[in-house]
């Protein structure tokens, strides 16, 4: 049986000062702080007003439906026309939430029914999903996206718990995922503390990902203050393939087998005909995962003939990976902007903290930078890396991190100790004003104190500024640029070099 319910009162009944009832008084009711009469009625449907005044009976009562979300005054009389009292703000309720009314305060506020108001979010528990860590929710959450989907909402809220899935969800239309706080991450393949919203896979081993996101142009996409848990059962975590225009805030993605978050295009054609994953952000977020065969925590790629990951920014990323994995997958992309990323390798790890593969995609990635990376395991790029994957602007170095291992393909990177590295002459073409003159390098013969700099390519004009940095042990004296003209500079020292020193040389146009 259901939970019994306390019975409402039948008649209402008005009583004098002295507890006696009010018999023949009259009661008024007006529209609040007014006295412009607002009637009440003696039947639910509404159809049969109540005189006004209402003449209480022998007992001091009378029956009162009132209209629901409508606010009344009531003013009480003797039979005499005696005041006896008045009663402000009075508001029906007749037992459901359409007919309980709410009113917020401030000036301008207007009268809603509480059902009104509660339908102003959408969450997961309205579809008897329990968070429990226990019960199997695949089917309730599912059944909120559909709800979602049909256009009532734009945002499904995850309450605090641990909500368990057994199958993928694929998400194609506009809608945010909000939680009550990612968990707390600890070491790789630990959580410190469960708190907030986490969505766990529980279901049997799977190949693939446990939240996809697909073919999403444009719109309010995206995941806030969750944890998303593969419990070493599924491959990817989070995989966002097509979408154009994701926000993320507080995003945990932890116990993946192969990859934890992966930005990808491959799906159907995008809003400039054609694909990519892009114009999106994340903030703080944190991959995580023990199993040493996976791939990555994060996955950039793209495929030609398709689309890749471009034009996405990072802000405050830690990734934790062990065994062979890479912290970052750098593949078919370009133009991914990461502020302040921390790469974190288990004891024994094999793997690199960023991994670049120039394979995936013809001449990517390209045009990607980092601003302040402190990698554990370094930076990898094989010799066949044919064009500048990244630029690096502040590589942390004072904690042990290996420099980037390159194998002498391009690559241009700034420590934390201002040392400016370029390695060969990055070459993007032959047009003026676009060519190997971005970083070129060169070796300044001992006892020169006038030495002419010839650049590789032509520029348009002599706009232009160069910064030096001394390779190796090497020591520049003091030095000025002059003479710059459209094919070369000059590097004027005082004193002369003692001995050879090899340079590299940073154009900055304006």
């Amino acid at each position: 049986m259901a939970t019994a319910l306390l019975s409402p009162t039948a008649k209402q009944q008005f009583l004098l000062d002295d507890g006696t009832p009010a018999a023949g008084a009259k009661l008024f009711t007006y529209a609040a702080n007014s006295t412009t009469p607002q009637a009440t009625y003696m039947n639910r449907a509404g159809t049969v007003a109540n005189t006004n005044p209402i003449i209480l009976d022998a007992r001091g009562e009378a029956i009162m439906y009132l209209t629901p979300g409508v606010v009344y005054d009531y003013h009480l009389y003797t039979a005499d026309d005696v005041l006896i009292y008045t009663r402000e703000d009075i508001i029906a309720d007749a037992g459901d939430a359409d007919a309980i009314a709410f009113l917020q305060d401030g000036s301008g506020a207007v009268v809603r029914s509480i059902q009104s108001r509660l339908l102003d979010t959408v969450s997961v528990k309205d579809f008897g999903a329990e968070g429990d860590g226990v019960t199997d929710d695949t089917l309730a959450i599912t059944n909120a996206l559909d709800f979602c989907n049909t256009g009532n909402a734009r945002t499904l809220f995850f309450p605090p718990g641990t909500y368990c899935i057994s199958t993928n969800i694929l998400i194609q239309r506009p809608l945010s995922l909000k939680g009550s706080g990612a968990g707390y991450p600890g070491y790789v393949g630990t959580l410190a503390q469960t708190v907030g919203t986490t969505i766990k896979w529980t279901g049997a081993s799977y190949a693939g990902a446990m939240f996809n996101f697909n073919n999403i142009d444009y719109g309010s996409v995206g995941i806030e203050d969750i944890t998303i848990d593969a419990d070493s059962l599924a491959d990817y975590t989070l995989l966002i393939d097509n979408v154009v225009g994701w926000y993320s805030k507080n995003l945990i993605c932890r116990n993946y087998r192969f990859v934890g978050l992966t930005l990808r295009a491959t799906g159907a054609a995008g809003p400039y005909g054609g694909k990519t994953m892009s114009f999106s952000t994340f903030i703080n977020t944190t991959l995580q995962s023990g199993v040493t065969t996976a791939k990555a925590g994060l996955w950039l790629t793209g495929n030609t003939g398709q689309g890749n990951a471009c034009h996405v920014a990072f802000y405050s990323t830690n990734i934790q990976h062990g065994g062979a994995s890479h912290g970052i997958y750098l593949g078919g992309c370009d133009n991914i902007s990461m502020h302040m990323t921390m790469i974190n390798g288990a004891p024994g790890t094999t793997g690199y903290g960023v991994y670049v593969d120039p394979t995936e995609m013809t001449s990517f990635p390209i045009g990607n930078s980092f601003y302040h990376l402190q990698s554990m395991r370094g930076w990898y790029q094989p010799a066949s890396t044919g064009v500048e994957p990244a630029h690096i602007y502040h590589y942390s170095t004072d904690n042990g991190q290996p420099l980037p291992i390159t194998n002498g393909t391009n690559l241009f990177y700034i420590t934390d100790r201002m040392q400016m590295c370029g390695v060969r002459s990055i070459s993007r073409g032959s047009v003026p004003g676009q060519g190997s003159n971005l970083i070129h390098d060169f070796t300044i013969p001992s006892g020169t104190a006038n030495y002419t700099v010839t650049l590789p390519n032509t520029e348009l004009d002599a706009n232009y500024m160069i910064l030096l940095s001394a390779k190796g042990s090497g020591v520049l004296p003091p030095h000025n640029i002059s003479n710059k003209t459209t094919t070369s500079y000059r590097v004027d020292m005082t004193p002369a070099a003692a001995t050879d020193v090899p340079c590299d040389a940073l154009m900055i146009r304006y």
